[in-house]
Order: structure tokens, then sequence, then C-alpha cells
């Protein structure tokens, strides 16, 4: 695949070893699955004490051993360490080619030792999009997502078979479930509790669910059809967290849009957002609504109902 600047490697076998990475962070992480010693390493958005394990640092490790064994010009940025290698930009042609680690992707629910909400990401990105990702379940061993050149993402199991994701058509918005990782009112967003209601009070959607530890993992739902639609609050998107969501997203045909809300009278509104995927931590202004392309005339007959 020389168009796409990898070299000698192809595609699939970008794939293979990205799906292998994440495996052996896996491994890293099951020897320290009880009992990892907790770290401090910041303050979060909402002042609440950010989070790291023995066992994030260890998947870390593992997952950059695999990764620069096979792709040495490739850069790196990771969460933990402050993990950051260039790309040999002269090695592909110019271009920027870069991957994102996340090991742990719900380090609390890991530390609370849950048997849900805890994954792994990892995503490539060229020239600020996103070429290929996957999310792997450290619960379940699933893994979602697809690889440079495919045209799907898909569902890989234990066997390693893979079953395509993708929604079902025939099911709209109202018969179907808004996810939430944080409750309607602590959005301060009158537009996404409007959303929130049941039909019967003017929502948009059948009811709402609720999510916790992973983002990758709780937007799983969304991929594999359990849920019409995702809100996203986070008030900045880090490589390792966003990367690998907004691209497994949008190769399925779902769009971001940021949710304005309406002031001194103006209309609350959906705005198209499509960020390029830097290697910094980037403010977001608004909470995203994360909805099937398929969906948005939908959407837009809501609004305007609800604008009135």
């Amino acid at each position: 695949m020389s168009g796409m600047d990898f070299g000698p490697l192809s595609g699939r076998t970008i794939g293979v070893v990205m799906r292998e990475a994440l495996r052996r962070g896996d491994k890293a992480v099951e020897t320290k699955r009880f009992g990892a010693a907790s770290h401090a390493k910041g303050v979060k958005d909402d002042g609440g004490i950010d989070f790291f394990t023995d066992a994030d640092t260890a998947a870390q490790k593992a997952i950059v051993t695999v990764l620069r064994e096979n792709f040495p010009t490739f850069g790196l940025v990771g969460e933990e360490d402050g993990l950051r290698v260039e790309c040999d930009r002269d090695a592909h042609g110019g271009h920027d080619l870069w991957f994102t680690i996340d090991p742990i992707d719900g380090t609390l629910a890991f530390m609370r030792e849950q048997s849900h909400g805890i994954g792994s990401m990892i995503a490539l990105v060229r020239n600020g999009v996103v070429v290929g990702a996957y999310v792997r379940d450290l619960c379940t061993h699933e893994v979602y997502g697809f690889r440079p050149g495919s045209t799907n993402a898909h569902r890989i199991m234990l066997t390693d078979e893979p079953h395509r994701l993708g929604i079902n058509p025939e099911r709209p918005l109202i018969d179907q479930y808004l996810l939430l990782r944080d409750p309607p009112e602590d959005h301060d967003s009158e537009l996404i509790l409007a959303m929130a209601r049941k039909p019967k009070n003017g929502g948009a959607f059948k009811n709402y669910t609720m999510a916790n530890g992973s983002i990758g993992i709780s937007m799983a739902q969304l991929w594999k059809g359990e849920v019409g639609a995702a809100v996203l609050k986070g008030r900045h998107n880090t490589p390792w967290d966003f990367a690998p969501v907004y691209g497994i997203s949008r190769k399925l045909g779902f769009r971001f849009f940021s949710i304005v809300e309406g002031r001194e009278g103006a209309a609350c509104r959906f705005v198209a957002f499509h960020p390029s995927i830097v290697g910094t931590v980037e403010p977001v202004d608004h909470p995203l609504l994360v909805v099937h392309e398929s969906r948005l005339s939908e959407l837009d007959a809501w609004i305007a109902t609800h604008d009135r």
C-alpha cells in the first residue's frame, strides 16, 4: 500500500500488528488484574483525581514494544509517562504517521475491579486522519475496529471470527436509547435534557441509558446498534481517547455534532464537528452528539419541533 506511505507494509499487516499490540497489553494487565498499585497524576476537569496504576504502565510498555519493533519510523503518542515519539517523515515521503495508545481506558473502573467498562485502544493517524483503529474489551477480550485500507469495521470475537458492525436502518431514533456517560442534569444543557425525555414528554429517543468506565467500550454500544446515539460531555479531547472513538465511528457512518444552546431567543443547534486529529490535548467548547448520518432527517425534524 505504497499509496498510503506505509512502505512495504500492507494495511492488513498493520492491522494484525495493532491487534497483537493490544493483546500483549491485555496480557500485561491480566498479571496485575487485582491489587495493582495506584498513583495520582493530576486533577481532572471535574475536580476529581486522575489516577494511573502499575497495570497502565506495564500495558503501555508492552504495546510500545510491539509497535517499535514493527514500525520504528512511526510516531507514538501515549497516555502514560508523557509518551511522545515523532514520526520520521523522511521515511514516509513527508507524511506524518503516528499511533495513539491508551493502555487502560477506564482506569477507575479497573481500580474498582469491575467486570465491565475496561478497555484499551489504539489508532493510526496519517496527516490528521484516523486510518486504522481498534478498541479491545479487557473483560471479554473482544476487539472492535478497522485496519488501514478497509471499507468496513468489525467486531472480532475470541475465535478471531469477524462480524461486520453496522446499525439497523429500520429502527428510528424514537425506538432507540440515547447513551449518556453522565446524568442528563449534569450536562448543564436544556437541549440534552429535552432529548433524554421519554417521547410522551417530547423527547427524541425511547429513553436514555447510562455507561461508565471506558469511553471506547461505551461507544461500542453505538457501533453494535444497542443504542441510537451518544452524548459526550468532555471539555477536552485527548488523542489517545478521541482518535480511536472518532475513527471507528466515522468509518461506520456516524457524525459528530456540537450541541450549541440557544441564547437570547436563538434556536438550539447541532453544529457539525469534524476536527483534524492532532497529538495534543484539544479543548472542546460544547458537548458532542454522535448519531448515524442516516438519522439526520429525524434529528432535524425533532429539533424543529423543539424550537417552536
